[in-house]
């Protein structure tokens, strides 16, 4: 049996379970954000578009980042978003919360729920702190435009899913434009990419040399 709810009320219903749940992407995620940002951590200032429970904020506090707040649509997420500075907040829609200017501004695995990316973009451009840098991480384009998207399954065996919009790099590279953002790197990530964990069976279902997700590292430009 499977189930279609909105994105928010998905994430609700996920969001006891999300950091134990057996999901591929989120284990890629959670061992490239750090890696990819450590060089860049250590005294900034971190705000995350879809920061759900907090993980990756939590991770960049770790490697020092000095400060780290975020928002999420899910209320049920951000109840287990810890001591975080964190509000609600539909990042489709234009930021009008104080924020504090950014060295990092995050997006993992959110731009799939949106359906256009020109408004979370340049919300993401107008708080980037000069010389500061976007930092995004989604499903590689090449799986999601085979229909990966974010999903779950319950304890009883229904599968929630909720609205994905698949991305092409060519959708990603003009919708940076549009922000006047520009990329300085871009890389895969596949499983055999991870050399600080196990790499669970299920990750590695596609093989170890699939890339699961991309990283697109961006600026403002001058």
């Amino acid at each position: 049996m499977s189930h279609f709810l909105s994105v928010p009320d998905a994430y609700d219903r996920w969001a006891a379970s999300y950091d134990g749940y057996d999901n591929p992407m989120v284990f890629m995620a959670t061992h490239a954000v750090p890696a990819s940002l450590a060089a860049v951590a250590h005294g900034a200032g971190v705000f995350e578009f879809g920061c759900g429970t907090g993980r990756n904020l939590a991770a960049l506090t770790a490697l020092g980042a000095h400060e780290a707040e975020g928002c999420d649509f899910s209320g049920g997420m951000l109840h287990h978003a810890g001591s975080h500075r964190t509000f609600r907040h539909d990042m489709t829609q234009p930021l009008t919360h104080p924020v504090t200017p950014a060295d990092v501004v995050l997006f993992c695995l959110t731009l799939e729920h949106a359906e256009q990316l020109d408004v979370p973009l340049a919300s993401a451009a107008r708080i980037l702190a000069p010389g500061g840098r976007v930092a995004i991480f989604e499903i590689h384009p090449f799986l999601s435009q085979r229909g990966a998207a974010a999903h779950f399954v319950e304890p009883d065996g229904t599968e929630i899913r909720m609205p994905a919009y698949p991305h092409s790099f060519s959708t990603f590279l003009n919708a940076f434009a549009r922000a006047g953002l520009h990329v300085e790197s871009c890389r895969k990530w596949r499983p055999c990419d991870v050399a600080d964990a196990p790499v669970p069976a299920k990750v590695l279902k596609r093989g170890a040399q699939m890339p699961l997700l991309v990283e697109f590292i961006l600026k403002k430009h001058e």
